[in-house]
């Protein structure tokens, strides 16, 4: 074999040796969450099913959980549902608490979701999950508006309780209307019982209890700036939340009620500003 012929070996054989290496070192730097998903009810899934599992950073109380990683399993057939999330390491910070959802879609439309979040990996939270999934409208049963028509009632999708931007719409019957320059009323529930948000002036924080149907709001805590203008949805907005017992979302809305069933007030999941 000529000088050239050898080189020429040796360099392939080089690039093949590179490649090598590169692939190995991305599996070694990949992670991955283990996860099953089902649910309660005898339906067979149509072969248009997707079945959507996210892992989220939801360590900031005052905003939208951030999505680190997702992946989708089409046509996932009868559950139990097995799913893989495949994650970088580099974006895991220990100090962070991370979460897993996970939502079945049919034609682009959810079906099922986790009303609640299941922690992964940081703060001793395993790396494998089981999660059972609720059937979307279909809990919690809640009786109709006062003057509604309840034939005329549809549930549908609503957006998960932890982890979304709920902007306060309504206070005591009454619509809220927010200047540009104004900060806007508002809640964000994280799993562990926390809550943040802005009456809107101050930043709240503090904690909650979920069970079921009821939810009651513990001490809160909040900054202590002068805003012109804001101080009736600032008493309207904490005199809310001390009397609730009670929520339920209807579509894109959660509205919160009193022990004597009066709608106290309506929030609506937003993008946060």
């Amino acid at each position: 074999m000529s000088v050239n012929a050898l080189a020429r070996t040796a360099g392939l054989a080089g690039v093949a040796l590179a490649a090598v290496v590169v692939i190995a070192a991305d599996e070694a730097s990949a992670r991955t969450i283990q996860g099953t998903a089902t649910y309660r009810e005898r339906i067979a899934l149509p072969a248009s099913a997707v079945l959507e599992a996210v892992l989220e950073d939801v360590s900031r109380a005052d905003a939208p959980a951030a999505t680190i990683a997702s992946t989708r399993v089409a046509s996932p057939g009868n559950p139990p549902i097995a799913f893989t999330i495949t994650y970088e390491p580099a974006r895991i910070l220990s100090d962070h608490r991370y979460v897993v959802r996970a939502r079945i879609l049919v034609e682009d439309r959810p079906l099922f979701t986790s009303d609640t979040t299941t922690p992964v990996i940081t703060h001793g939270s395993p790396t494998s999950v089981s999660m059972m999934l609720q059937r979307v409208g279909a809990a919690p049963s809640q009786p109709p508006d006062r003057g509604s028509n309840p034939a005329r009632s549809t549930p549908s999708a609503a957006p998960p309780f932890e982890g979304t931007y709920w902007k306060a719409i309504e206070l005591a019957g009454k619509t809220l209307s927010v200047r540009d320059d104004k900060r806007e009323a508002h809640l964000v529930f994280q799993p562990g019982g926390r809550m943040a948000g802005s009456d809107g002036c101050n930043r709240i924080s503090g904690g909650y209890k979920r069970n079921g149907e009821s939810l009651t709001f513990g001490q809160m805590m909040a900054t202590q700036m002068a805003c012109p203008d804001t101080g009736d949805t600032e008493r309207a907005f904490r005199e809310a939340l001390k009397d609730v017992t009670r929520w339920r979302t209807v579509g894109a809305r959660l509205e919160l009620f009193d022990a004597t069933e009066t709608r106290r007030a309506i929030f609506e999941a937003r993008t946060a500003p």
